[in-house]
């Protein structure tokens, strides 16, 4: 059990020092203008799903190496070197009182990630069965029509509802599986409408709703790991950037104007995390900003998009690979350093006994 700890505790560690270099990475490349924001939130998408798989295709990897040794009984005679390069052996973990406290350690480490977790989801969900208890269905038609209509050009299939809330001042979704958009109850003209609409339905069609609930998850497992916590806000804040450009490729100039003061018009709300709003506290000024630097018929191609898909996968591929090789280390150079402490204090016990 002890072993198995410790390799977990060596994966964990790993995981998140290579992670962290991942996002760094991802966020010079946008920072330099490198890639665009839709190509940066790819990126952290791919940082995210890299933080849940490495421990388990790392751990698939080296865990074949674990070579079990058998040690002497206590106080044997064994000479130094018999235990010179060994692999890590489990038995060897289990015969040091140094590694004891490893169970205690990864209880305050489950109690703490599972506090965090379960807190963000109750929290979460109560206030979106708050929203839905006092949201009424949308009677307009028209609203209907024009949803619909964007479901057929964005392909959706998925069933989406819209509803009315009048303690909202802005819009959001939510859910997975069965989506709301929530909008507010305040008139707005059929463009801003327009605008909010396919906004929340770009946010529908990317699966954003699951990415952050996944975001919640890496958060909470990685709670030691303060770079995480830039991390998430960054993210939040490019989902939005990247759902704006992604939006305003079909749009003139004007009307990009006119959307960043629909924007602005929204400010001051702070949403849920596991919710994706039309609007994003502490973002508005990058976010105005972003459009402001943005040209009308900058699409990109699909073809520039299956190259930076195919780079992404290659380059986590490549991470993966390092990490894998980095946790084989790691175990080898502890195991070296039990092996050399046992011996220091078989030696040590041998030479002061009578």
């Amino acid at each position: 059990m002890i072993a198995k700890l410790s390799d977990f505790f060596i994966l964990l560690f790993s995981a998140s020092v290579f992670g962290g270099i991942f996002f760094l990475f991802a966020e010079i490349l946008y920072r330099t203008k490198i890639i665009s924001a839709g190509e940066s939130y790819h990126l952290l998408r791919s940082v995210l799903v890299f933080h849940l798989i490495s421990p388990i295709f790392a751990a698939a990897f080296f865990v074949r190496s674990a070579k079990p040794t058998i040690l002497p009984a206590s106080g044997a005679d064994f000479d130094h070197f018999t235990f010179t390069e060994l692999p890590i052996s489990y038995q060897f973990y289990d015969f040091y009182r140094e590694l004891r406290p490893l169970p205690y350690l990864f209880a305050i480490w489950f109690i703490v990630f599972l506090a965090v977790f379960l807190k963000r989801i109750v929290k979460n969900r109560h206030l979106l069965t708050q929203l839905q208890t006092i949201s009424s269905a949308n009677t307009n038609r028209d609203l209907e029509l024009l949803k619909n209509q964007l479901m057929k050009e964005y392909q959706i299939r998925k069933p989406i509802q819209i509803q009315y809330c009048a303690l909202l001042s802005t819009p959001m979704i939510s859910n997975i599986s069965h989506i709301v958009i929530f909008f507010p109850q305040t008139k707005l003209s059929e463009q801003y409408t327009e605008f909010i609409l396919r906004h929340e339905l770009i946010h529908c069609r990317r699966n954003d709703i699951f990415y952050k609930y996944l975001l919640l998850f890496v958060k909470s497992f990685y709670w030691f790991n303060p770079l995480l916590f830039l991390f998430a806000h960054l993210f939040h804040e490019r989902c939005e950037i990247s759902c704006d450009e992604s939006l305003l490729n079909r749009y003139t100039s004007r009307e990009q104007v006119e959307y960043a003061k629909c924007i602005a018009g929204f400010a001051g709300y702070t949403k849920p995390d596991l919710m994706a709003g039309f609007y994003c506290a502490h973002t508005t000024e990058r976010r105005i900003a972003a459009i402001a630097a943005m040209h009308s018929g900058s699409r990109s191609h699909r073809k520039k998009t299956k190259v930076f898909t195919g780079v992404t996968f290659l380059l986590l591929f490549i991470i993966l690979i390092l990490m894998t090789a980095n946790c084989k280390v790691l175990r080898i150079e502890f195991g070296k350093w039990m092996e050399r402490l046992h011996t220091y204090n078989a030696l040590t016990a041998n030479y002061y006994s009578p």
